[in-house]
């Protein structure tokens, strides 16, 4: 999956005044859990459903940690969860993944919603 290459603040990262491309799959993960599901014209059920499932509704951590990892495994490279820990405090989410690629590279996303 090629994407365009973004900074650790998720702007477009230019290199010389041109824009990269990548095949991150950590990078391809992160975008995929801050997607809102129903955001991305081409593929309306592709993405967090943040609206329809999580903000404002009664949604237990656990269906939360559900709903997140079966959107990092549905991300192509995407081989296995290792760990995964979350918590949820003040209406605050926080989880921590660590994650396997096909090619047996391992990484680590954090992120607090």
């Amino acid at each position: 999956m090629v994407d365009i290459l973004l900074d650790n603040n998720g702007d477009i990262s230019l290199v010389n005044g041109k824009i990269s491309l990548t095949n991150n799959t950590a990078q391809a993960v992160k975008v995929r859990l801050k997607t809102f599901q129903g955001e991305y014209f081409l593929d309306i059920k592709r993405g967090i459903p943040y609206y329809q499932s999580i903000l404002g509704k009664k949604t237990t951590k656990q269906q939360i940690d559900s709903i997140f990892k079966k959107e990092i495994l549905s991300v192509k490279n995407v081989l296995k969860i290792i760990e995964y820990k979350s918590f949820c405090e003040d209406q605050t989410y926080y989880y921590l993944a660590k994650i396997m690629t096909k090619n047996k590279e391992i990484f680590e996303i954090e992120e607090k919603i």
